[in-house]
């Protein structure tokens, strides 16, 4: 079902026919799938939908009337209602700002996992403070980040408790050192200066693609190592030399996350 739906988004998608290709009622379908996704059927193909529209203007070749029926609206006052409720701007506004927020992906089952959706969205540049070791990444011949990047976290709490509030790590991949990674951390830094004994750091304004896990933070790795294996490869984004974020819930601990993993992307296609 969710195969037909990503690979007709420019027609109609009747209930009827989904429950269909679902093999379940339609009360039973709609039920299910939002007690899987947190989200109603028809919001889900609205978002892909308007998702699908944004990365069309920002591409600049199309008029937002045939943006409009692309993306299966009947009408251009429709969609331009329809865009505005989703974004909180109009399609010319948003093609005029030129940078993509709040993109929906559709929904995933990386390696028979839960269901994932991505999303692709902005940062500002921003100031950090914190501390920073060096450790194994993912694609490392040692890759000790498991071990390491709890430790960093706690000599960062140690030494500054506040920092728990607004807990944000930053990885920064060495250069000279394929698999070595450079952690930090951290906390946005709203003084002047930081205390003293942490560092400080810059982020620059960037766009992301932003993969969300909740569950214990050693199952994040294999999300991420498919993410960048299998779905990046193919869709219409690149990585881009830059630092990775992970910014986290006020729910997380070492045994259980709640977070989203932000890695900086460039578009290579107008495509979401």
């Amino acid at each position: 079902m969710l195969q037909h739906i990503h690979q007709h988004l420019d027609e109609p998608l009747p209930l009827e026919r989904l429950a269909q290709l679902s093999a379940c009622s339609r009360w039973q379908l709609q039920r299910d799938f939002q007690a899987a996704t947190g989200l109603s059927l028809a919001r889900y193909i609205r978002r892909l939908r308007l998702s699908r529209a944004a990365e069309w203007l920002l591409s600049g070749r199309l008029r937002q009337l045939d943006i409009a029926l692309g993306c299966g609206f009947d009408s251009e006052v429709s969609f331009s209602r329809a865009f505005r409720q989703e974004f909180g701007a109009t399609p010319g506004q948003y093609r005029k700002a030129g940078i993509r927020r709040g993109l929906s992906a559709p929904l995933l089952r990386p390696d028979h996992r839960q269901l994932l959706q991505l999303r692709i969205d902005s940062r500002p540049a921003c100031r950090m403070m914190g501390l920073s070791g060096a450790c194994g990444g993912l694609f490392a011949n040692q890759p000790d980040f498991a071990e390491r990047i709890p430790q960093i976290w706690q000599r960062l709490l140690q030494h500054c408790p506040a920092a728990g509030h607004n807990p944000i790590g930053v990885i920064e991949t060495d250069r000279l050192q394929p698999g070595r990674l450079r952690y930090w951390a951290g906390t946005p830094l709203t003084a002047p200066a930081p205390p003293a004994g942490l560092e400080q750091l810059e982020i620059p304004a960037a766009e992301y693609l932003v993969v969300p896990h909740r569950g214990p933070p050693r199952e994040l790795a294999g999300i991420l190592r498919w993410v960048l294996e299998q779905w990046l490869p193919g869709s219409g984004y690149h990585s881009r030399c830059a630092s990775d974020l992970e910014i986290y819930g006020p729910g997380s601990s070492t045994r259980q996350a709640e977070m989203e993993y932000w890695i900086p992307i460039v578009a290579s296609a107008p495509k979401c």
